[in-house]
């Protein structure tokens, strides 16, 4: 009945509920709950099927989101005016060629995620700083100073 109990137990019923459907006493379910839910064995049991449960949310996210490299090949099949819209005219399914604001539109998104429009500048070589007239002042005091 453990099995039962942790197999009805999602965390978003009450534990009281799932001992119920798991077989157990209505009135001693409340505390049968309590007792399971902090049983070692169960407590495991269902830390392993969140895990799994977790796992394959995942996967099924990876499916869903495409990877840069597919979004850069879909941009540049839509660009290049391979992919189209499909429409229904009169009854008859056709594809249609992508609207120019498109394809510029998927160019200018290619070009973005390559970082095409950035501007890179390195600047190389010495930059003298003349330094202002109230340092360059002093400086010639002192060493009029330590002269005398």
């Amino acid at each position: 009945m453990q099995q039962k109990f942790a197999d009805n137990y999602n965390g978003e019923g009450t534990g009281t509920q799932s001992a119920i459907l798991a077989g157990y006493s209505p009135k001693s379910a409340y505390s049968t709950a309590n007792k399971l839910l902090n049983h070692s064995e169960v407590i495991k049991y269902l830390t392993k099927r969140k895990e799994i449960e977790s796992k394959d949310v995942m996967i099924e996210r990876k499916e869903i989101i495409m990877s840069r490299h597919e979004r850069q090949a879909f941009w540049s099949a839509v660009a290049n005016g391979e992919v189209g819209e499909t429409q229904v005219v009169g009854g008859t399914t056709i594809t249609v060629p992508a609207k120019m604001n498109d394809r510029l539109k998927a160019s200018e998104l290619l070009g973005r995620s390559e970082a095409d429009f950035t501007e890179n500048t390195n600047l190389n070589g010495e930059v003298n700083v003349k330094e202002d007239k109230a340092k360059e002042r002093a400086k010639d005091l002192l060493i009029q100073m330590a002269k005398s």
